[in-house]
């Protein structure tokens, strides 16, 4: 990504809600986007949603029995582009050459970041919150 990126801040800091019991899965496996819109929507795609504002991901950490939960990540987003519901994928970034896909989509404000390949993001912190 770095190569293809020149000059661009590939990666970010990020926050990632998320239910107690899902927690022991991240920490050991990472984050996997086969589970994504199991439960909530898919509004931008269909991969592991993150957010630059914590208050937004504090609304995806339910209860739980020991706390909320919620993951600082460093994201590799790369160059992105608005994404829309359906997207397995980014979209192209020129028709005319098809193989040649965004690295991630938004929001289209920049708030909410979604990648599409696992591999791409890392559990940096676990925070534990009431």
């Amino acid at each position: 990504m770095d190569k293809d990126n020149v000059g661009i801040n590939n990666e970010k800091s990020l926050f990632h809600g998320t239910d107690g019991s899902n927690v022991t899965h991240i920490n050991t496996q990472g984050f996997n986007r086969s589970f994504a819109g199991k439960a909530r929507g898919t509004a931008y795609g269909n991969g592991v949603y993150f957010a630059a504002n914590a208050s937004y991901s504090e609304g995806y950490s339910p209860q739980s029995g020991n706390g909320r939960h919620m993951y600082v990540a460093k994201v590799l987003v790369g160059k992105y582009t608005q994404g829309r519901q359906g997207l397995l994928n980014p979209p192209c970034i020129n028709a005319s050459r098809p193989e040649i896909l965004y690295d991630s989509v938004d929001d289209g404000g920049g708030s909410i970041f979604v990648i599409f390949h696992d591999s791409q993001c890392y559990p940096e912190y676990l925070i534990t919150f009431q």
